[in-house]
C-alpha cells in the first residue's frame, strides 16, 4: 500500500488539492486566510482518509473482538462498565483514539486480540508480533483510500490521474480509483481484430489453411470429399468436419464427435408386445366398471322381482274379500 501523503504529493497541482479539501469540508485556510502550502493540505487529506478508513474499519470488526478493545479503552479511562452494543463499542474506541492517538492505542492492546483482528480482517500475517499495529494501521488507511477516490465522479478521478502523471486507458472507476491507490498508468488491451477469410480460394486443403477459410471457402460436400478421401470418420456437422479436417492436416490426433443418441426402432414382435400390455392395462382399468354395472343390473332385477311379488299378493287379498 502507499500512503496517503506520498499520493496527494504526486499531484502537481495545489489547486486541484485544495479544491478536493474544500469538496470533503476541510478547512485549508491558515490564521491570515492564506490558502496552506501544498504539504499542509496533503497532511490534512491524508489524515482525512485515515480517520475514515479507521471509522469504517471498526464497522468490520466483530464484536467479540470489539468488546476487548472496549475492555482496554476502560482500563485507561478508569472504567468499571463496558457496554456491549455494536454502535456504543465504536463510538468509545473511536473517541478515545482521537484523544491518545490510533497507534498508541493499538500499542497497548493485547498481540492476541490483534492477532483475531487482523485474521477476521483477511489482512496477511506479520511475521512479527510488533508489526501488528502497524498491518491494521495499514488495513485502516487502505479502506479510507478506497473510499474516498471512490466517492468521486469518473470525470475528477480522470481529472486526479493526470494530475499525478498517470495515463489511465480506461472510464471505468474501478480501475481509476486503482490506479490512483497505486499510482500506477494503465493501458486497456488492445482488442484481437477478428480474422477475415482470404479474398481467393484456397486451391487445396492442406497445411496451414486456416479455419475461416474452410468454412468460407468449402462447402460441406466438398470437406466430406476429402474426409473420405483420407479415411476420416464422416459424421458430425460442418464445424466438426472442419475441426477434424485441421487436426489431419496438422499431425494433430483426430477429435471424435459426440453425436446424439439416436432411439432404436423397436421391431414388429416389441410393438406387438407392447400392444397387449396397454391392452391388458385398459381391461384392468375398466374391469371394474363392468363389474359396478353387473352389480346394479342384479339390484334392479331383485327389486323389479319383489315389488311384482307385492303386487300378485295385493290383487289375492282383493279377490279373497
Amino acid at each position: 500500500m502507499i500512503p496517503s501523503e506520498k499520493i496527494f504529493g504526486a499531484f502537481d497541482s495545489k489547486r486541484l488539492l485544495s479544491e478536493i479539501a474544500t469538496q470533503r469540508s476541510i478547512n485549508v485556510l491558515d490564521e491570515n486566510d492564506d490558502i496552506l502550502p501544498k504539504a499542509g493540505i496533503v497532511k490534512l487529506l491524508s489524515e482525512d482518509i485515515r480517520d475514515v478508513g479507521f471509522s469504517r474499519m471498526l464497522l468490520a470488526i466483530k464484536l467479540r473482538e470489539l468488546k476487548s478493545l472496549g475492555e482496554v479503552v476502560a482500563k485507561e479511562r478508569d472504567e468499571e462498565r463496558v457496554l456491549g452494543m455494536k454502535r456504543v463499542l465504536q463510538k468509545n474506541i473511536k473517541e478515545h483514539c482521537d484523544l491518545v492517538g490510533q497507534e498508541n492505542f493499538f500499542n497497548s492492546v493485547p498481540p492476541s486480540i490483534k492477532k483475531e483482528i487482523i485474521k477476521n480482517l483477511d489482512i496477511e500475517m506479520p511475521d512479527e508480533t510488533r508489526e501488528y499495529t502497524k498491518a491494521i494501521l495499514r488495513e485502516a488507511e487502505e479502506i479510507g483510500q478506497e473510499h474516498f477516490f471512490s466517492s468521486f465522479s469518473i470525470e475528477n478521478l480522470a481529472k486526479f490521474a493526470t494530475s499525478c502523471g498517470l495515463d489511465v486507458d480506461s472510464l471505468s472507476q474501478n480501475v481509476l480509483v486503482d490506479c490512483l491507490m497505486n499510482l500506477q498508468s494503465y493501458k486497456a488491451p488492445k482488442k484481437k481484430p477478428t480474422p477475415k477469410p482470404s479474398k481467393k480460394k484456397p486451391e487445396k486443403i492442406a497445411k496451414g489453411i486456416t479455419k475461416i477459410d474452410l468454412n468460407s471457402h468449402f462447402s460441406k460436400d466438398e470437406l466430406l470429399d476429402f474426409i473420405k478421401a483420407n479415411e476420416l470418420p464422416t459424421t458430425g456437422n460442418k464445424r466438426d468436419l472442419i475441426a477434424r479436417i485441421l487436426a489431419h492436416v496438422e499431425g494433430r490426433e483426430i477429435p471424435t464427435t459426440r453425436g446424439k443418441k439416436r432411439r432404436k426402432k423397436k421391431s414388429e414382435n416389441e410393438k406387438k408386445a407392447d400392444d397387449k400390455i396397454r391392452a391388458r392395462e385398459n381391461s384392468s382399468e375398466s374391469s371394474p366398471k363392468k363389474k359396478r354395472t353387473s352389480s346394479t343390473k342384479k339390484k334392479s332385477e331383485t327389486l323389479s322381482s319383489s315389488s311384482e311379488e307385492e303386487s300378485e299378493k295385493h290383487k289375492s287379498k282383493k279377490k279373497n274379500k
